[in-house]
């Protein structure tokens, strides 16, 4: 009965503001999921076809593509953050709303994972495939001053959950993504 009487309450300004949050977060994640998916499949191959082409944001591209792991393992760690928060926002909303922490996990859990696997992992990401070239000539520049910011925060991420996991840590497997593979396989 307190849940139905609490959802009978007018949405609180707060709700709206964490709700517009969320969406905007999960914006953010899809566009870090198109530029994730488009970086990953270019080789540097193609990045140099683009700079002789004279496209604009090329050389920013080449640099991108030449250390691969790091910007994308950036570009990983603002997309789960965002993702993240954006689903703390959506619980924190519906337990207010509902007001049974298990309804609310609930509704947040199922609702922020369809809505997650929608934008993101469906359209974000097919967005960054059948555009590869664009979105990555598009997001090279600001991925680049990521990787920069935040590379050496990444770096000792890694570093401690490679020592959480006993073996060997594969620094390099010298091909960087299906695109470098691709590409040597046409050579």
């Amino acid at each position: 009965v307190t849940g139905v009487q609490t959802c009978a309450l007018p949405i609180s300004a707060g709700d709206i503001w964490s709700l517009v949050a969320a969406a905007i977060l999960v914006l953010i994640s899809a566009l870090l999921g198109a530029s994730e998916t488009a970086l990953a499949h270019i080789s540097r191959r193609r990045a140099e076809d683009l700079v002789r082409d004279n496209r604009r944001g090329a050389a920013r591209l080449e640099g991108v593509v030449a250390e691969a792991a790091g910007p994308l393992n950036v570009l990983l760690l603002i997309r789960t953050g965002s993702e993240l928060l954006a689903t703390t926002l959506v619980a924190v909303t519906c337990e207010r709303r509902l007001g049974h922490a298990w309804e609310a996990v609930l509704v947040a859990a199922v609702g922020m994972v369809l809505i997650h696997y929608v934008v993101v992992g469906v359209g974000a990401r097919t967005l960054g495939r059948q555009h590869a070239d664009r979105v990555a000539l598009l997001s090279a520049g600001w991925v680049l001053w990521l990787g920069r910011v935040l590379g050496p925060l990444t770096r000792v991420l890694i570093g401690i959950g490679s020592a959480l996991i006993p073996g060997k840590v594969a620094r390099d497997a010298g091909l960087t993504s299906e695109a470098e593979l691709r590409d040597l396989v046409d050579l």
